[in-house]
């Protein structure tokens, strides 16, 4: 696999290894019907995660042409660094699109971001070579994004919403 998207594939990895360990602890359920639960944030990750795949299958597949060959192997991951996606203290309204199905277990919220990140590492292996960076596409908040940076944000999303679970324990 290229640098570029192994260097991905790792950092994705670490993200939902964070998201995992958070999802374990036998959290309560919030009082506040408007907050998400476990499972509602797991079943967020999985919308999120499945359309950056799409994204990456259709902006691959329908491109005309051939795909532009990787030529540079130097580092992505802090491509969105300056965002600070990590930060809680400022809250992110979801857009409606991906929203969560708030009626799944956890363990079905579970099992559908396994394969949702089995179906995104496969996809990443479509790509192998192709220079992600010169495909963008507009995120709703966060603007227009190439995709190494939609790829980089699958981990910063995780991040984020591993940070919102452990919150649930405090609350």
């Amino acid at each position: 696999m290229h640098r570029r998207l192994a260097e991905i594939r790792d950092y994705l990895a670490e993200c939902r290894a964070d998201v995992l360990a958070a999802a374990a602890a036998d959290l309560p359920v919030p009082s506040d019907p408007d907050r998400w639960t476990v499972a509602d944030n797991l079943e967020h990750l999985r919308v999120v995660e499945t359309g950056v795949s799409k994204l990456l299958h259709v902006k691959l597949t329908r491109h005309d042409g051939p795909l532009p060959l990787e030529q540079s192997d130097a580092s992505v991951l802090d491509c969105l660094k300056h965002l600070n996606f990590e930060d809680r203290s400022r809250r992110v309204m979801a857009p409606q699109m991906v929203q969560p199905v708030r009626n799944r277990t956890r363990q079905e919220a579970l099992e559908g971001l396994l394969a949702s990140r089995e179906t995104l590492l496969a996809t990443m292996l479509r790509a192998e070579g192709v220079a992600l960076g010169e495909f963008r596409f507009l995120h709703p908040t966060l603007g227009d994004l190439d995709l190494y940076q939609w790829l980089v944000f699958v981990g910063l999303h995780e991040r984020r919403h591993a940070a919102q679970i452990r919150e649930l324990a405090s609350s």
